[in-house]
């Protein structure tokens, strides 16, 4: 997150992240897909949330839940998606992938658009 806080901060914006994670050990096949899908999300949270913001907070929670599966919630208080926005039928290459990766892990992959965007992935553990 420092190093995307690095390459796309500009001068008069403040964007924060905040980030909460357990420490949780993954196998390989698991902790790849999950680093590859926070980096495209929170890289389309530093590149468009907060076009028309000086002030912004990108949040990334990874633990695990009471039905001992986990959860990764990466949300933003930007502007939110485009008004019409269909995330299931989204032809930018970067949701695409995320939506494969997701896929790749069986996670369940969810979206909402309240005060900005949020996205969660729930899923098992590979065994």
């Amino acid at each position: 997150m420092a190093s995307l806080q690095s390459a796309y901060s500009k001068p008069g914006k403040n964007i924060k992240y905040i980030i909460q994670a357990e420490n949780i050990k993954l196998d390989i096949d698991t902790a790849i897909p999950l680093g590859l899908i926070t980096n495209e999300l929170a890289t389309n949270a530093y590149k468009y949330a907060f076009v028309d913001s000086t002030e912004g907070k990108i949040e990334i929670d990874f633990c695990k839940t009471t039905d001992h599966k986990y959860m990764l919630r990466i949300s933003d208080n930007g502007k939110g998606m485009p008004q019409g926005f269909d995330f299931e039928n989204s032809s930018t290459l970067g949701l695409k992938l995320v939506k494969i990766l997701a896929k790749q892990i069986k996670a369940k992959l969810q979206y909402s658009i309240k005060s900005g965007t949020e996205f969660n992935l729930v899923f098992s553990e590979n065994v």
